[in-house]
């Protein structure tokens, strides 16, 4: 499978500048940046990704998650929770709909690519090859388990402790692993 995105020359410095434009109300633009591209689905897991950025053990001020492309409408509803509960961990920006040379920047300056797909299915998805492709790690949030079906306007909700669960990410196309374990 190939990306959706194409590869273009590397050019850091006008990526960086493209950012900056964009993104001149953050008032620090070192953060750990991790980004959504396109689509969030309901197969989001929201408390993987609370404990995923809680791995940074950084002030919410230092981790900027991001989100361009057409979310649709169940995406923008929970763009929408994850901002009102995350609040505390991240800042959170939508930079919109891009054209391909912007996208491909937007690859550029994430540490983190983050897709909604579970692991199970994940390399299936053209955005995530695109992120791939573009050399960003991609943090799968999805959970078939766990799907963001539960997840209304009251928040979270209580994890299951009898249930603890493992995120492995190991399709061959994954230069990294992650683990992370929830007991």
């Amino acid at each position: 499978l190939h990306g959706s995105i194409p590869v273009f020359p590397k050019d850091e410095d006008t990526a960086n500048r493209w950012f900056n434009d964009r993104c001149a109300s953050l008032p620090n633009r070192q953060q750990k940046k991790m980004g959504f591209f396109g689509n969030i689905y309901s197969s989001l897991s929201p408390a993987f990704l609370a404990t995923w950025i809680s791995t940074f053990n950084l002030p919410a001020a230092d981790i900027l998650v991001l989100s361009a492309g057409k979310m649709g409408t169940e995406g923008v509803r929970l763009w929408s929770l994850l901002e009102r509960d995350l609040k505390s961990k991240a800042t959170f920006m939508q930079l919109g709909v891009l054209n391909e040379r912007e996208a491909a920047w937007f690859f550029s300056i994430l540490d983190y690519g983050l897709t909604s797909y579970e692991p199970e299915v994940m390399g299936k998805s053209s955005v995530v090859a695109a992120m791939r492709e573009h050399g960003l790690p991609v943090i799968s949030c999805g959970s078939l388990s766990r799907s963001a079906a539960s997840y209304n306007s009251d928040g979270f909700g209580k994890p299951d402790v009898k249930q603890p669960w493992t995120v492995k990410q190991s399709a061959h196309f994954l230069v990294q692993q992650l683990q992370v374990e929830k007991t």
